[in-house]
């Protein structure tokens, strides 16, 4: 009996060392894959921003949002310096647009396309409602007199 109990402590020693040895590799390879995972995982720095929403509206046509109408009357004036052309300024585009709504008083209003604080067309609904581009764009000598789309913003207050 005291051989076999011998053996079998022996074989219970050499299963225990290769047993710890395999426990303290697993360790290592856990913490490592625990040191990568963390070194992936990081804040964002990145804000995000708000989506745009913009619709086009051609020379003559109306569209609706938010509960305001806009109708794209007329092209008042677009010297805005043509393609191809050396200018001494660069121009400005001039439109009016006519507006219609529960929460606004029907009116026209005059605005200049993408110029700071003269392209707001309306506020409403918490929104404001901007004039942002007119095309095409001119090109010399002959000019642009029909086609015009106008490009409006509409962004949250």
């Amino acid at each position: 009996m005291t051989s076999f109990s011998l053996e079998a402590s022996c074989l219970w020693y050499a299963f225990s060392s290769i047993f710890m040895k395999q426990i303290a590799v697993m360790k290592k390879i856990s913490f490592i894959l625990i040191l990568l995972t963390n070194s992936f995982c990081f804040a964002q720095t990145e804000v995000a921003t708000t989506p745009q929403i913009v619709f086009k509206l051609a020379l003559g046509e109306t569209a609706s949002s938010n509960g305001v109408t806009f109708h794209f009357k007329e092209v008042l004036e677009d010297s805005r310096c043509p393609e191809n052309a050396q200018c001494v300024w660069a121009g400005q585009a001039r439109v009016q647009v006519h507006l219609a709504g529960p929460t606004i008083e029907e009116t026209e209003i005059d605005v200049i396309v993408g110029k700071k604080d003269k392209d707001v067309i309306c506020e409403a609904d918490g929104y404001v409602f901007r004039a942002v581009q007119l095309t095409p764009y001119p090109i010399a000598p002959e000019g642009n007199k029909n086609g015009y789309v106008l490009l409006i913003l509409k962004e949250k207050v």
